[in-house]
């Protein structure tokens, strides 16, 4: 559900013209390094996640406390006007072994980029698993 700003209209992220480069996405605390692989329906594999500590891409969640969440970005899914879908799978032997215990709280918490001809622009939202 991305935010008022991100609407076709307003955001060049969310038209379904667009190349989705990158996504970050705030994961739990004890997720770095969970994710085994990630696939999309670009033309060359995505690079390898990297992990941050940084601020919320949209607002935080009512009652957050806790400073800066950690966040995994993805990037190099370059779409190339094709579906925007990308596939995360996540390491089974890990603490973080399912969506609910990966996301934090069990949402989708994310900023999406995209590029449309030599428009760069970013839309952010939550989404319920």
């Amino acid at each position: 559900t991305p935010n008022d700003e991100c609407t076709s209209a307003n955001s060049v992220c969310c038209r379904p013209e667009t190349d989705l480069t990158k996504v970050e996405f705030v994961i739990g605390d004890d997720c770095r390094g969970a994710i085994d692989t990630v696939t999309s329906t670009g033309p060359s594999p995505p690079l390898s996640p990297s992990y941050a500590r940084l601020g919320w891409p949209v607002e935080a969640p009512p009652g957050w406390t806790g400073g800066d969440p950690l966040q995994a970005k993805i990037t190099g899914l370059n779409t190339v006007g094709q579906s925007m879908d990308f596939t995360i799978t996540l390491k089974q032997n890990n603490v973080c072994n399912t969506v609910e215990k990966f996301l934090y709280n069990g949402r989708f918490w994310f900023a999406a980029y995209g590029l449309l001809g030599d428009e760069f622009d970013g839309c952010c939202g939550t989404d319920t698993i």
